[in-house]
């Protein structure tokens, strides 16, 4: 199982917003939810191998920033314990 949050992230890195919780049951899941959920925004950043490698270790962090300055999304995945 992985845990999966997104939050909106303001005044670079000074304010992060909660804005999206979720579980899934493998890597390929969780993103695919976040996929969908930022979908329109670009999430090429967000590679199922680079996932998998990071929440081996300790858990998957990536911003994603929207066309529009200053909207910012944190994305993290990490195992559940």
């Amino acid at each position: 199982m992985y845990r999966i949050a997104i939050s909106h992230v303001d005044n670079p890195g000074r304010k992060i917003t909660p804005t999206h919780q979720d579980t899934a049951r493998t890597v390929e899941d969780a993103v695919s939810v976040v996929r969908k959920w930022l979908h329109p925004l670009d999430s090429s950043p967000i590679l199922t191998d680079d996932v998998q490698q990071a929440v081996n270790i300790a858990d998957f962090r990536v911003d994603i920033a929207d066309t529009t300055p200053g909207q910012v999304y944190r994305v993290v995945i990490a195992p559940s314990m």
